[in-house]
């Protein structure tokens, strides 16, 4: 049979056959067994960078609070400044902590 192309070319078209092709190559059937990532999937250590990172996006909040209480006169953004500061540096010495460990 004979079909036109999108763009006016003729092309063949192969019709497709009544009965399905049987498979030629028996397969077994195989018992899957999860891997432990998978089978603990829920339970996730924190990585020394990825402790670094929480700890920099802190000191990143504290420098915010520096500049609004550059701006506005308030008592709650040193405060915070000090704070995020330090956890901050908490998170540092977690992600030290946990470096040793690996």
């Amino acid at each position: 049979m004979r079909a036109r192309h999108a763009f006016g070319r003729r092309r063949e078209v192969m019709e497709p056959s009544e009965e399905p092709a049987e498979p030629t190559v028996d397969l077994e059937p195989v018992d899957v067994v999860p891997s432990r990532s998978r089978r603990w999937s829920g339970a996730r250590r924190p990585t020394p960078i990825g402790m670094f990172a929480v700890g920099f996006l802190f000191l990143l909040a504290a420098v915010t609070a520096v500049g609004f209480a550059q701006f506005t006169a308030s008592r709650l953004a040193p405060w915070l400044s000090i704070g995020f500061s330090a956890v901050a540096a908490i998170c540092t010495g977690v992600a030290l902590v946990l470096a040793r460990e690996r």
